[in-house]
């Protein structure tokens, strides 16, 4: 299967998995301020940016560390935009990281507020 097939399972992996735990997606592969994010999702008012990682080998790296520093700029920069098309809405927006396993049956890891815009600012991983 070619990285992008990969990449495209994943997320639809993790978009059925988040959907069985209660989450509306609002949107995948959302574009905007020069960014893509993954997965929007809803649940309990907290709007969740989710980055997915798809991988064929279990790592035992923290999911955090998965999302470069670049990376979670872009996410910031992306619900930023996203946020300011709807104003007035006061949610808590939470930046989370999954990841997919490839295995016989995949496997999801979830890291829920996996960082904060504001520890982006200060350098903080």
């Amino acid at each position: 299967m070619e990285r992008h097939m990969i990449g495209r399972f994943g997320e639809w992996w993790v978009r059925m998995w988040l959907r069985a735990r209660g989450f509306r997606i609002l949107h995948r592969n959302w574009r905007g301020a020069g960014t893509e994010l993954d997965i929007v999702a809803l649940r309990k008012q907290v709007l969740h940016i989710v980055e997915v990682k798809t991988t064929k080998r279990q790592t035992a790296v923290h999911l955090n560390e998965r999302v470069s520093l670049r990376q979670r700029i872009k996410m910031i920069q992306g619900a930023r935009v996203l946020c300011a098309r709807v104003p007035n809405d006061r949610r808590e927006v939470r930046f989370s990281v999954a990841e997919v396993h490839l295995c016989a049956w995949p496997r999801v890891r979830w890291t829920d507020d996996a960082f904060r815009a504001d520890d982006v600012g200060n350098g903080r991983r």
